[in-house]
């Protein structure tokens, strides 16, 4: 899937209908400062998440949601090896989510 935005509040507006898409789990790919963050922005909002910020000196941030579901928003932009993507996988596992990884 493919989604082109001019400025923030369309790039908002893309994660706030991924939200209602009904899918649990995305993985979004793009340079620093392509967006990333605002989509999410938009994706937690529909949820009623606010206040997101950028995992990237973290690896996670994780929200808890009204329900008492969690909100894991990762960022693995700084993993260079196969030690920082186990330690990434090993948080995965940890928080109740599998996603296969492909280098």
């Amino acid at each position: 899937m493919e989604y082109l935005s001019k400025n923030i509040e369309e790039t908002k507006e893309i994660g706030r209908q991924l939200a209602r898409s009904g899918h649990r789990v995305f993985v979004f790919s793009g340079e620093l400062g392509a967006g990333k963050t605002s989509l999410i922005q938009g994706f937690a909002e529909e949820i009623g998440v606010f206040n997101i910020t950028s995992p990237t000196f973290v690896l996670m941030n994780k929200y808890q949601l009204k329900d008492n579901r969690n909100f894991c928003h990762f960022d693995f932009y700084r993993i260079e090896d196969d030690k920082e993507a186990m330690f990434a996988k090993e948080i995965i596992f940890d928080v109740g989510l599998f996603m296969p990884c492909h280098h």
